[in-house]
């Protein structure tokens, strides 16, 4: 739950900053990006229940098979390829990119604005703050293994 909490608030905080300096989308206050946010985040929560519901019918190598078949993970070995490398390319997954989509429908009906300059305004906030998630974890990874 808590860490639920602190990823919608990380979320709707990329949102409400990216509205402060983007003109189009100065309507959008702190309360509004954190109901995009929350709203957004079904799809991430059926992502982890397909995987428990992948884990609970099939067993714990199905749910891992279908996590690595929903990314772009599938397309590697990850037995050759360094771990710190499967990061960025395992972050991008089917789901994620819904996430992207929902939310971008969620701040296009917020603000009144078309779809794709919602979806261009979502990947300048919400992206921005992901990649550096991403590039977050590749250093911690790169740290700790050496």
């Amino acid at each position: 739950m808590a860490i639920l909490l602190i990823r919608v608030s990380l979320v709707s905080l990329c949102l409400f900053v990216g509205g402060l300096f983007n003109e189009r989308q100065q309507k959008i206050r702190y309360a509004d990006s954190w109901n995009i946010a929350l709203k957004s985040d079904i799809v991430l929560i059926l992502f982890s229940v397909a995987v428990c519901t992948a884990a609970v019918v099939a067993g714990p190598d199905a749910a891992t098979e279908f996590s690595h078949h929903s990314s772009f993970a599938f397309l590697v070995d990850s037995n050759i390829t360094d771990q710190w490398l499967l990061v960025p390319i395992a972050a991008l997954n089917i789901f994620e990119v819904g996430y992207w989509f929902f939310m971008a429908k969620l701040v296009a009906v917020q603000t009144g604005d078309g779809y794709w300059s919602s979806f261009k305004f979502v990947l300048s906030t919400y992206g921005v703050g992901y990649l550096f998630y991403i590039v977050f974890l590749m250093f911690l990874l790169l740290y700790l293994t050496n």
